[in-house]
């Protein structure tokens, strides 16, 4: 080989390293994303259970209670199989659970965990709006907010 060829292997060798390292790079956010929009498909599915269990709670009991205390009540009814778990915050606090919002009663969960990015992902897909509009007050039928407490992602009851 002489070195005219050995140098342009060389550079193919390091272009084909760059590009491959440059694409390596990409993958972090990707993952990021991946994980953001796993976390609000879970959280979504949580509202959207413990939602169908108050609307059931409204029409039999003629009324949703709030709190932890409610959605016990839910379940030991069977109309949820178990309390939904929040992916970004495994406390009490975090669960979906009945609550006001502005004057209206909701089922929301607080999001802690990477919260901006889950509400801005949860208001895109719920609603339609990017990202999480900042109000303390409900702004749709369903999606995500940023409150005066943090973010919060709920559904109308």
């Amino acid at each position: 080989m002489n070195g005219f060829m050995s140098a342009t292997m060389a550079l193919l060798g390091a272009s084909l390293l760059g590009v491959s390292t440059f694409a390596g790079a990409k993958a972090a956010p990707s993952r990021q994303e991946a994980e953001t929009a796993s976390d609000a498909v879970v959280v979504i599915g949580a509202i959207r259970q413990t939602g169908q269990a108050a609307s059931m709670a409204k029409l039999v009991d003629g009324r949703v209670g709030t709190g932890i205390v409610a959605v016990r009540h839910m379940v030991d009814k069977g109309w949820l199989k178990s309390i939904p778990r929040n992916p970004t915050d495994a406390q009490p606090s975090g669960y979906a659970v009945p609550r006001t919002i502005g004057g209206r009663t909701v089922v929301g969960m607080r999001l802690v965990d990477d919260a901006r990015m889950v509400c801005d992902e949860i208001s895109r897909q719920m609603s339609g709006t990017w990202p999480a509009p900042v109000s303390d007050e409900v702004v749709a039928h369903e999606g995500c907010v940023v409150t005066s407490s943090g973010p919060i992602a709920y559904m109308m009851v």
